[in-house]
């Protein structure tokens, strides 16, 4: 055993006679230890005259610890600490501490929950306590998700209050992590085709969206609460997303203009086949196309064939951040951005999408611990681990650099 003082950036053995009298506690207290033993370390260390030295502590604490589970029995890490408060003036000694119990526990088979040790001096930035973090966060996202995706889904109840608000679900147009979208007939205005996002979780996006009045940003047309569900009803412009264009181009040098007119087109003839008839009778359903998949409209897309990589990437990104300039101008921080969260519509115009943990800039408070980890910020990241990191957006650039790269 080696231990070590800092002083001034030097570095100093301990005394030698500090070393030997840790020593002969050290073998005193293995030597004799029982369930017993937690109650006699104060009086072990006043022997030995090492009642202010946290490395004596943490290292009794650390035998009593591993000796306690291989025992097989349990201990409340907090009420060593409680009985050590020296230990809070040494975070590096408290986190040898918690480790030992984390370790400890993982070999006996005992739970590793992540409250356990949350909180505690010097563990936040440990690498074992950040992985577990991790694991904790990702275990929690999926039973939510799964929670969700067992209520999502349209059931015979569900769909006739839709329609007593005035909806009819046509197709399945896509789904993330927390919702599904759907194109649908507003059936009391015209029978127009709409897009409606239904989530089973109250939601802000609403208000943050009704603030946007942007080119390039998906407006809302209204929002309502159906059974337990939120449902937001926005225009429907198109289903092609800078993900699905970038998924079927995975070579860089593929993704020009052409292709991205191609991806399009491909997608409305897509939505067309998907809404064939069955039967004669079902025809004059076809013909009432949504008006996002007519001619006119998609005229416009025809300027980007003579595009290569470079001008299409500059073209969509410039649109993009110009949406992002005019959400940030207005407080609001769409903390998810993300190649699935623009739309390329049918005209060839991107358009921002998903504002679900957007949040205003302005209060100051902690971040939305959420997000899709390839794109998110290293704030992002910390506010993820735990750490309160204000809302900035910076977060929001950070994620459209990731994106345009």
């Amino acid at each position: 055993l080696h231990f070590y003082l800092e002083r001034e950036g030097h570095v100093r053995m301990i005394n030698q006679a500090v070393f030997d009298r840790l020593e002969d506690a050290i073998d005193q207290f293995d030597e004799t230890w029982s369930p017993e033993s937690r109650s006699e370390i104060e009086t072990l260390l006043n022997r030995f005259g090492l009642q202010d030295d946290c490395s004596a502590i943490a290292e009794l604490l650390r035998i009593d610890i591993e000796l306690r589970y291989e025992h097989g029995y349990t201990l409340d890490l907090r009420d060593y600490l409680s009985r050590f408060d020296i230990l809070l003036d040494c975070p590096d000694k408290s986190a040898e501490i918690a480790f030992e119990d984390f370790r400890s526990r993982s070999s006996a088979g005992h739970p590793l929950s992540i409250s356990r040790w949350s909180g505690l001096p010097g563990v936040s930035q440990k690498p074992w306590f950040q992985e577990l973090a991790r694991d904790a966060s990702l275990v929690r996202a999926k039973a939510r998700i799964a929670k969700l995706e067992s209520s999502l889904a349209p059931d015979a109840a569900f769909e006739s209050a839709l329609e007593a608000t005035g909806f009819e679900l046509v197709n399945p147009i896509g789904e993330g992590a927390f919702s599904r979208v759907y194109l649908a007939k507003q059936t009391e205005l015209a029978d127009r085709y709409v897009v409606l996002k239904i989530v089973s979780e109250a939601l802000a996006e609403p208000d943050c969206m009704a603030q946007l009045q942007h080119t390039n940003i998906v407006p809302i047309y209204s929002s309502h609460r159906v059974l337990s569900r939120s449902v937001i009803c926005m225009p429907y412009t198109g289903s092609v997303t800078l993900a699905d264009f970038l998924k079927c181009k995975t070579d860089v040098t593929s993704r020009i203009g052409e292709s991205l007119v191609t991806t399009v087109k491909a997608k409305i003839q897509d939505t067309q086949t998907a809404a064939s008839p069955t039967d004669a009778a079902s025809l004059a359903d076809v013909l009432e196309l949504p008006a996002a998949h007519e001619g006119a409209v998609q005229r416009p897309l025809e300027v980007f064939r003579s595009f290569d990589c470079c001008q299409l990437a500059t073209w969509i990104f410039h649109r993009v951040a110009g949406a992002l300039s005019h959400a940030h101008a207005r407080d609001v921080l769409h903390n998810d951005l993300k190649p699935s969260n623009v739309l390329i519509r049918n005209d060839g115009e991107p358009a921002l999408l998903d504002f679900n943990l957007s949040q205003s800039i302005s209060t100051r408070t902690a971040r939305h611990a959420g997000g899709t980890l390839p794109y998110m910020s290293p704030e992002s990241h910390r506010a993820l681990m735990g750490q309160e990191t204000p809302a900035h957006p910076a977060t929001d650039i950070y994620s459209l650099g990731v994106m345009l790269f």
